[in-house]
This record gives structure tokens, sequence and C-alpha cells, in this order.
């Protein structure tokens, strides 16, 4: 029997609900978790990965829809590690987790190989650069993060937010985090989430700071990303944004846009912005040479405080 689907759940009040369906969980009869662990001992559970399932339930929830068993791993606020079990123990194609281009999927994971190849232990310890780009690059000071909650969109296999130990909450959602799994990343000092920015399960509000590190351009839609972007953003919060600026399209990033694409950030108020060379952070961006290149955005943006009626 294979695990069909890995996601996140989304806890609304103290009601468990299916993250893609929002349908209410039910608990699962004893008698079906017995009879689950009997296969795990056995060794007929497989995890998305391949892996042989070796630790035992201790309860799950049953979502009447999808027909799945969410399995409770790790319990956070709001968030919860789930892994969903058909209740037939019969074959099926697992849910997609991304609606994006297998194409540019592949692309993206390519380049991480590619790179892993190059660097030895690249995944097994946080990358420094990254906590460069959210102070130093940005003007933002490291204690800002200090006992906040902080989601890293498009975050990647690096452990983009390990220079943060003082945040409560370290969350990275990628559409590629089940396959960043196999190339040594899951000891990082941070939660992963699979999925994609277009609709991310998180509540309202939740997150104190939301950044993105050279990853906007990568996003199919950026609109509705946007929106999502200020959506989860607690009034009063940051959005840290490092991205390059380019005219075309490539399969890995197939968003364009310019300087002004802050202007699109209509709820949230511009406290700093840099312009740079593409790669040369430190070098002011010529806007009087008319020389077609990439160029580098850094901007801090607050999200603004809710008005009382």
């Amino acid at each position: 029997m294979l695990i069909e689907y890995y996601a996140y759940m989304v806890r609304s009040s103290t009601q468990y609900v299916c993250p893609k369906n929002k349908t209410p969980l039910t608990p699962l009869s004893p008698d079906h978790v017995k009879d689950l662990n009997a296969k795990i001992a056995c060794g007929a559970v497989r995890d998305i990965t391949g892996e042989l399932v070796v630790d035992q339930l201790s309860g799950a929830f049953y979502c009447a829809h999808s027909e799945l068993i969410y399995q409770i791993r790790c319990d956070i606020p709001i968030l919860f590690y789930a892994e969903a079990i058909s209740l037939t123990g019969l074959q099926a194609s697992p849910e997609d987790v991304t609606k994006q281009d297998p194409g540019k999927l592949v692309g993206e994971l390519a380049f991480w190989i590619g790179l892993r190849r190059e660097v030895d232990n690249l995944f097994l310890r946080g990358e420094p650069r990254y906590k460069n780009f959210m102070t130093n690059h940005l003007n933002f000071d490291l204690k800002n993060f200090d006992g906040k909650r902080v989601l890293d969109i498009g975050c990647g296999p690096q452990g983009s937010l390990e220079g943060l130990p003082n945040a409560t909450i370290r969350v990275g959602i990628d559409p590629l985090a089940f396959s960043y799994r196999q190339l040594g990343n899951w000891n990082h000092d941070m939660d992963y989430v699979c999925g994609q920015a277009e609709q991310m399960p998180f509540e309202d509000g939740y997150f104190d700071i939301v950044s993105s590190m050279n990853s906007l351009d990568h996003v199919d839609d950026i609109s509705p990303v946007i929106e999502e972007i200020m959506r989860v953003l607690t009034p009063g919060g940051y959005f840290l944004l490092f991205t390059e600026t380019h005219a075309v399209p490539t399969v890995c990033e197939p968003t364009v846009f310019s300087w002004d694409i802050l202007e699109q950030f209509t709820q949230l108020k511009v406290l700093y912005t840099k312009h740079t060379e593409k790669s040369q952070w430190d070098t002011p961006y010529d806007h009087n040479d008319p020389t077609e290149r990439h160029g580098s955005l850094f901007s801090v943006l607050q999200k603004q405080e809710e008005l009382s009626s």
C-alpha cells in the first residue's frame, strides 16, 4: 500500500480540515488504526519518496470527500504535517500538489542537483547568503525577526531561514519540497511545506514576516501570488523582496516584470528599495544605460494596520 498524498493541513479553530477541499476530517476508528499499524509493521506502507514507513500511528483522521486518511506527524501552531493513506489500500494516481508545468519543475530540480554535484554537503547546512539578503542588502535589522513567525516563498532546499534562530516559527513553501527531501535538507531547523504561492495553506494574517528571495519571477501567475502574500501577512508585518527584473521569460522564470512591480502590492507601503546590477548587489543599477539587461530589486514593504471602524 502506498501513501498517496503528502501535505500540510490547516486547522480552523479546533477542527481539522482537508488542505485541498476544506472538508472537515473525522477521527479514524481504533480498528482502522490497528489495521494500518499492522500493515506498517509488515513493511507494506511506503511514503512518497518510496521509503518504508516504520513509525506506528497513534491516531489518524479521515476525509470522506477524498477517501483518504491523514496521519498527524508534527504539531505546530496552525500547520500540521500529514500523510494520506488510501482506506482501501488500492494504488491510485497521486493527487497533484501543484498544477505547474512538469517541465518547469524538472528544470528547477535539475538546477539544484547540478549545484549539489559541484559543492559537497551543499544542502546539509543553512546557506548564509540568505541571511545576508534578508538583512544587509535590505537594510533590515536581524532583531526584527526575534519572536516572529516567518514564511519564505519559493524557499529552495538550502535552509533559507536557518540564519534566523530567534524567530519562533520558520516555514518555507516550495512546490518541490518533496523532491528537496532527497537532497538532504530534512534536518534543517525550519519546516518545509509542499505547495504553490498562488494558493498557500495558511490562515489570514498568520505570518509577521514574509520573504521572497529571488523567487517571484519563478511563479506562473504573479497576481494571485501578490494577493496571497498580502493575505497571509499580519497587519504591520513586513514583506522582504529580492528579485530579478528581466524582459524575456524562460522555462524556470516565466514571469517578467520591471521595477514598478512594487505598485501591485496595493496594501503594502514601501519602506526601502534598492536597484542593483544583476549579481552585483553592491553596484547601483545605471538606469541611464539603455542596454537591455537583468537587474536586481531589493525592497522592504509593510502591510498597513487595519483601520478601526
